[in-house]
């Protein structure tokens, strides 16, 4: 129940800084059909199994929605007190989007133009805070994570026990190396 320079707290009303509005998270696992016990190579000596079998793939995929805006300066504004975020002014008529974003050519660096359009925003008068909302409900692009994973499992050398087993596993981060612009 903060109050930002004695404002009262209604026009503080605003989304979360931390909401996502859409989130979908799939894991897999799949066992590979190769070795003892398997459809293929199911009688198969123990130095192919070895080899071949008990291999397995997995994965995660996640599609998230982006975070909300939360346009400020940091400044005091004169409005006392030491560095603190400011709110700005929305400029009338103007698309907080900006209309010339392409994420095409956002891969490309220094051409980017930015997502959000600077010109929607204005600087409040000296010692007032802005009419912005604490944040906007304007979401950054999509961000997708695709990670893979590829393990085979050994028995544990030396044990009587076939419970125990060595897992050799290889990760891929991020395996498209797709970017998550925020």
């Amino acid at each position: 129940q903060q109050v930002s320079y004695g404002v009262p707290r209604n026009s503080d009303r605003a989304i979360s800084t931390f909401d996502i509005k859409h989130n979908f998270s799939s894991t897999f696992v799949y066992d590979l059909p190769f070795g003892k016990g398997r459809q293929f190579l199911g009688n198969s000596s123990e130095l192919v199994d070895s080899i071949l079998g008990s291999w397995s793939f997995s994965g995660l995929i996640r599609l998230q929605g982006g975070q909300p805006y939360i346009p400020i300066i940091t400044d005091t504004n004169r409005l006392g007190g030491v560095n603190r975020s400011i709110r700005l002014d929305l400029v009338a008529g103007v698309p907080i989007l900006n209309p010339l974003y392409s994420y095409d050519n956002c891969s490309l660096g220094n051409i980017c133009e930015p997502y959000i359009n600077p010109a929607a925003f204005m600087r409040p008068a000296k010692g007032s805070l802005g009419n912005a909302p604490r944040t906007l409900d304007v979401r950054a692009p999509m961000q997708e994570y695709f990670d893979f994973s590829i393990q085979k499992s050994f028995r544990f050398p030396f044990s009587n026990d076939s419970g125990r087993r060595i897992n050799l596993r290889v990760d891929f981060i991020n395996a498209f190396n797709h970017p998550n612009l925020r």
